[in-house]
């Protein structure tokens, strides 16, 4: 088996396993350090995981560390593979800045209730309690 011989969805789904399992140690960045530092070794490391998959495979128990290890041997993958981290960091980046938003709009809402200003309808309702004493 080769790189060539793995298909592009192959490949995708290993890139995207590998980066949620990394993502999921939360060991991005070191990942990503240590990717790209050691681009140049990718051949190197690839065939050094050739030799370690029976352990890997036994440890883990996930049967992707041969696959991995060829995908590893072409460098644009481990390209995609950095590029799936970062999008994986923005995303989270931005679901926090949205949070933080609805919370700031949430607190916004509750001081204006706190502070007497009622919406039109809030009043409707309140005039319509009176009428029935």
């Amino acid at each position: 088996m080769r790189s060539e011989d793995i298909s592009p969805e192959r490949r995708d789904e290993l890139i995207e396993w590998a980066a949620q399992r990394i993502y999921q140690w939360e060991m991005v960045a070191p990942a990503i350090m240590l990717f790209d530092g050691f681009r140049p070794l990718s051949f190197v490391t690839s065939q050094s995981m050739h030799m370690l998959a029976p352990f890997t495979n036994l440890f883990t128990g996930h049967p992707y560390a041969t696959e991995i290890a060829y995908i590893l041997q072409d460098r644009e993958n481990l390209d995609r593979l950095v590029e799936r981290l970062e999008d994986m960091v923005e995303e989270e980046e931005r679901e926090r800045r949205a949070a933080r938003q609805r919370k700031k709009d949430e607190e916004a809402a509750r001081k204006a209730e706190e502070s007497g200003e009622s919406s039109p309808a809030d009043s409707d309702v309140e005039g319509d309690d009176e009428k029935k004493d």
